[in-house]
């Protein structure tokens, strides 16, 4: 069950970089282009927002997770403990049902068109065989091995050698919370359903949209860097306990090496979402829960519901 939720929560979050863990968290949710102000509106710093008008009858809510997080980080907004009974379903980027988490898993493995083995110089597969075979410290999971390398997408497997590291940094319990995982066992205590708004085939199409050649190059630099990839999260963190998103913006969107690619990866999927929110909103209080990246921008969801006709208030303590 860890691993196939591992799976699941890193099929949209891994792209942050190859510098820091926190980086590998989020750039996949934030566009590059966040900085121009005269193209993007401004945003209040808040994860949890109240949408009302253009008709509803009683407000909806939206909030902004950081997928993983160590246990004694977590937090959730005493105001949004307060809302959250109001809503008569949840919704979050995919359900988290086990045959999802299957398809996660499986679709994880697919093994991709040319091997690292035809992508990679001589040089630099025997560096990634050696690190594997030699210096890579356990993280819980999966054996790590060259079989397992070969059989998954290179990005993934960047993913599992930050694990392997950045856990290692954790309190001695090592505990981590999903935030999704939280939110849907608590609907589904008071027996409310729990929905997505895309598969997890969309997901994983849209990674499938990184040349392989890139992923290839982004696992060589963790690999040779494994010590820098976790210097980041701890002001990530911090960050987001602030719900500073102007900030959380500037963070993620410091790597341009997926820039080329956010349409497919941000834009175009916030955009997917729309249709799907407000055809829900028309008939039940919902409470819609994805990545906090996912807020900000001129196509970020706040943005998108607001040229709707919906008014987006924000919520702190």
């Amino acid at each position: 069950m860890k691993n196939c939720l591992s799976l699941l929560a890193f099929t949209f979050l891994l792209l942050f970089g190859t510098k820091t863990q926190a980086q590998v968290h989020d750039s996949l949710m934030v566009n590059v282009t966040v900085f121009d102000s005269s193209v993007v509106p401004e945003i209040e710093n808040s994860l949890f927002w109240e949408i009302s008008g253009n008709g509803l009858k009683r407000p909806s809510y939206l909030f902004g997770t950081i997928h993983l997080i160590p246990q004694d980080s977590f937090f959730i907004p005493k105001i949004m403990e307060e809302r959250m009974p109001e809503a008569d379903r949840l919704v979050l980027e995919v359900s988290l049902d086990m045959g999802t988490m299957l398809s996660a898993a499986l679709g994880a493995f697919k093994r991709p068109e040319k091997s690292l083995k035809e992508i990679l110089s001589e040089e630099d597969y025997a560096y990634l065989k050696s690190f594997i075979e030699d210096s890579l410290p356990s993280s819980g999971g999966f054996p790590m091995t060259m079989g397992l390398v070969e059989m998954q997408r290179p990005i993934f497997t960047a993913q599992q050698i930050a694990s392997a590291y950045c856990d290692n940094g954790l309190d001695e319990s090592g505990d981590q919370v999903m935030y999704e995982m939280y939110l849907a066992e608590e609907f589904k205590r008071t027996e409310r359903p729990v929905s997505g708004l895309e598969t997890a085939q969309d997901q994983l199409g849209a990674l499938d949209r990184i040349p392989l050649e890139e992923q290839a190059r982004q696992l060589m630099e963790t690999i040779r860097n494994p010590g820098e990839m976790c210097g980041g999260m701890d002001e990530l963190i911090a960050v987001y306990r602030r719900q500073d998103l102007s900030t959380l913006m500037e963070l993620t969107g410091e790597d341009p090496g997926i820039g080329d690619h956010l349409d497919a990866l941000l834009d175009n999927r916030n955009k997917k979402w729309i249709p799907e929110i407000e055809e829900m909103l028309k008939d039940e209080v919902i409470f819609v829960a994805v990545g906090a990246g996912h807020l900000a921008g001129r196509n970020g969801v706040v943005n998108l519901l607001k040229e709707r006709g919906y008014t987006l208030t924000p919520l702190r303590d």
